[in-house]
């Protein structure tokens, strides 16, 4: 498709989408001012108004759900452990930045505030065995708070989050990808996998991913977004549901400016 026929349809598709603010994820809480995945990131995330927080998760050798990024705890912790291959007391062991710990899933659901959304990224997607079976014990939390219309799976691994869709299809399913690839190869991350939308890096939606977007029906987030140029670049898109970032607060400045023009 040339150029001049890509605007020509964003111009007239862009007409039919309803403008709304989109969501405000703080990517592992407010993780610009708090340790990054800890309980206080959290509760400052939502003390700073954000609508969401974005969590990372890892099941333990004895299935607890922890909320961590990596698979070893080097970068964030004072020793370094293999999540997978770690009991939950001995990641409890572990400190973090000021004197913070690994917290469970279920602590952060616990202080989930009943009008806010959890986007849970299901970091051991490429696990093998039961190291990455990690949807049994995370739906009996989810069940357990109640909280089934306000979770979000999201996953680098297509083929994880279509069993989870298969599984859990009262859960939406968004497929997270940071690859300058085929942009047709974006939707069909999506379509193929039956999977909800798209969550992509920011730097890759363009005019014309957003017109096959359009053209697809294909409901998107975008992450991680710190840059005021390009938080206002993502809030004028009105493709954009939800704009993750480690500055929940600044993109909550640049959302009310943008109302105000």
């Amino acid at each position: 498709m040339k150029k001049s026929a890509l605007s020509i349809l964003l111009f007239f598709s862009f007409l039919f989408v309803e403008a709304q603010n989109p969501l405000v994820i703080a990517h592992r809480g407010a993780s610009a001012y708090r340790p990054e995945n800890t309980l206080s990131a959290f509760k400052h995330a939502f003390d700073l108004g954000a609508d969401a927080v974005e969590v990372d998760i890892w099941m333990t050798k004895d299935r607890k759900i922890v909320v961590t990024h990596d698979k070893e705890t080097k970068r964030v912790a004072d020793r370094n452990l293999i999540v997978p291959e770690s009991t939950y007391a001995q990641l409890q062991e572990l400190k973090l930045q000021g004197g913070e710990r690994i917290p469970l899933l279920e602590e952060v659901l616990a202080i989930l505030p009943e009008d806010k959304k959890i986007f849970i990224e299901i970091k051991c997607c490429w696990e093998k065995g039961e190291s990455g079976n990690v949807f049994p014990e995370v739906k009996k939390l989810i069940k357990k708070f109640k909280r089934e219309k306000d979770c979000v799976f999201i996953a680098f691994n297509p083929a994880v989050l279509a069993d989870a869709a298969k599984k859990y299809p009262q859960i939406p399913t968004y497929v997270l990808s940071g690859k300058k690839d085929n942009n047709q190869t974006l939707i069909d991350l999506v379509k193929k996998n039956k999977l909800t939308g798209l969550d992509a890096h920011h730097g890759i939606i363009n005019e014309e991913v957003s017109a096959l977007l359009i053209e697809n029906n294909v409901p998107l987030y975008v992450w991680t977004v710190n840059k005021e140029e390009d938080m206002k670049r993502m809030i004028a898109n009105p493709l954009v549901k939800g704009i993750t970032t480690d500055k929940p607060d600044a993109l909550i400045r640049c959302i009310k400016a943008n109302q105000k023009n």
